[in-house]
């Protein structure tokens, strides 16, 4: 512990409190990294690609995005107006229920707000899980994985199992396309949400402003297709929920990168570290299903991992359920030993 780098106070950006060489995760790396570090019992975060999820998983903690709609955007700037999820993140499952009960429901303020009925969401002490359908999916989502990750998810799946959980294999749609649509659609909304700043181009960085210039190249026949396509695998993947209840997957192939580090190596390949961190949890914004990542298990370096449990529309319920009992039945990581900090 001595030898642990202490956390910066001083600077811009967050770091992750498991370790200020690495990073929380984004784009809600702070509201993730408070979590962790104690310093708040619940943050809030914004998921349009996974920016809740990743930042839970690189920081240990527990990260909702609810079903497209559930909980309202009023007052949240937004980036992509079909893809944007508002969400908590925190210490445990049981607390990002009680979090969800607070906010879920219609809000006539945001447009895509659901009138679906809400339900009390956190689990009851000892809920079971035995004969629930776990979900396996036998393609995409355990290919070019961190070692470590595959081991810990795949035991967090034994796990459930234990818990007289059924595992059942399952083929899902081709996730790859889904990922490719899903940034096209963000490329096209994230643009039409910036044209109005985008005169005052001093005040973003190189990286943004060239995805931003992207997506206003981008025909409009494209971002039409895109979205057809998107509701044509919205029904193909509806089909999984008639062999699983939910589905086990790593919330990312990877642990949290260091600082500044461009590429992971995966596969024996390497990949550009923004595109492998968001391979695993991109598609679920556009087919708008609630996911959970929570904490499965530390690396060989001491790096936290995180297990995804996707639902279908609306069963927050069930896939916070499903946590709980996992977290009851000892899946997860003690609380992260907090460095000093360095003022």
């Amino acid at each position: 512990m001595e030898s642990r780098r202490p956390i910066r106070t001083s600077g811009r950006s967050a770091t992750n409190p498991w370790n200020a060489e690495h990073t929380p995760g984004g784009s809600s790396g702070g509201s993730g990294a408070a979590v962790a570090a104690g310093l708040v019992y619940a943050a809030m975060g914004t998921d349009t690609g996974g920016s809740i999820r990743i930042p839970a998983s690189f920081c240990g903690t527990v990260g909702l995005k609810p079903t497209y709609g559930r909980v309202s955007r009023h007052g949240v700037f937004p980036l992509g107006y079909s893809l944007d999820h508002m969400g908590p993140l925190t210490r445990s499952v049981r607390d990002a229920a009680m979090v969800l009960n607070a906010i879920a429901g219609h809000d006539s303020r945001d447009p895509a707000s659901s009138r679906h009925p809400v339900v009390d969401y956190v689990p009851d002490d000892g809920c079971g899980i035995r004969g629930l359908r776990v979900g396996f999916p036998e393609n995409f989502y355990f290919e070019r994985l961190d070692g470590d990750v595959d081991s810990a998810v795949r035991g967090a799946i034994a796990r459930a199992e234990s818990l007289g959980a059924e595992v059942k294999r399952v083929a899902v749609p081709d996730i790859a396309a889904l990922n490719a649509v899903a940034r096209v659609i963000l490329l096209a909304e994230a643009s039409a949400v910036m044209e109005p700043h985008l005169e005052k181009r001093d005040r973003f960085g190189a990286d943004v402003l060239a995805l931003f210039d992207q997506g206003r190249l981008l025909p409009a026949v494209d971002y039409v297709n895109a979205q057809r396509l998107r509701r044509r695998m919205q029904r193909e993947f509806a089909k999984v929920w008639s062999d699983a209840d939910c589905l086990f997957m790593p919330a990312t192939p990877n642990t949290a990168p260091g600082i500044g580090e461009t590429t992971v190596r995966l596969g024996g390949r390497e990949e550009d570290v923004r595109l492998a961190t968001t391979r695993l949890v991109r598609g679920i914004n556009a087919l708008g299903l609630p996911a959970l990542s929570m904490p499965c298990g530390l690396s060989a370096s001491g790096l936290p991992i995180g297990l995804q449990i996707v639902g279908p529309p609306f069963e927050e319920a069930l896939i916070l359920r499903m946590g709980a009992a996992l977290e009851d039945g000892g899946v997860g990581i003690s609380p992260c030993p907090f460095p000093r900090v360095e003022s």
